[in-house]
């Protein structure tokens, strides 16, 4: 039996805006929100992380970016919640006012995420 390495996804740069495409036309419709990609400024930003890898840390940042960016069109980088994202533990400097920002607000996202799939589930 053989094994299939791929790559992480901080050596997968390239990759990058294009599973975010992906997370934002399949969340979109679900928490009903007309975002129609990703704005030049959100790529250049998402591809600066180090993502260590993980596919689905990408996918719940775009998740949460999806509740918090207020206006259709390309999602921006207001939108992006830095506390998510895996920056290199030398780089990471959080003040309190950052913790405690409205973005940082995990219950609320799981609630609103629940809330729209329990919808969709219902036929609502």
């Amino acid at each position: 039996m053989g094994f299939i390495t791929i790559p992480k996804l901080k050596d997968r740069k390239e990759d990058i805006a294009l599973l975010a495409n992906y997370f934002i036309e399949k969340y979109q419709t679900t928490l009903n929100h007309n975002i129609t990609g990703l704005a030049e400024s959100t790529k250049s930003l998402l591809e600066t992380f180090h993502w260590d890898g993980n596919v689905r840390m990408l996918e719940n940042t775009i998740i949460r970016s999806l509740i918090f960016q207020d206006m259709p069109g390309k999602l921006q980088p207001a939108s992006i919640n830095m506390i998510d994202l895996a920056l290199p533990k030398k780089d990471i400097t959080t003040t309190s006012e950052q913790i405690n920002s409205p973005n940082n607000q995990v219950p609320y996202v799981e609630k609103k995420i629940s809330g729209s799939l329990d919808k969709k589930r219902k036929g609502l």
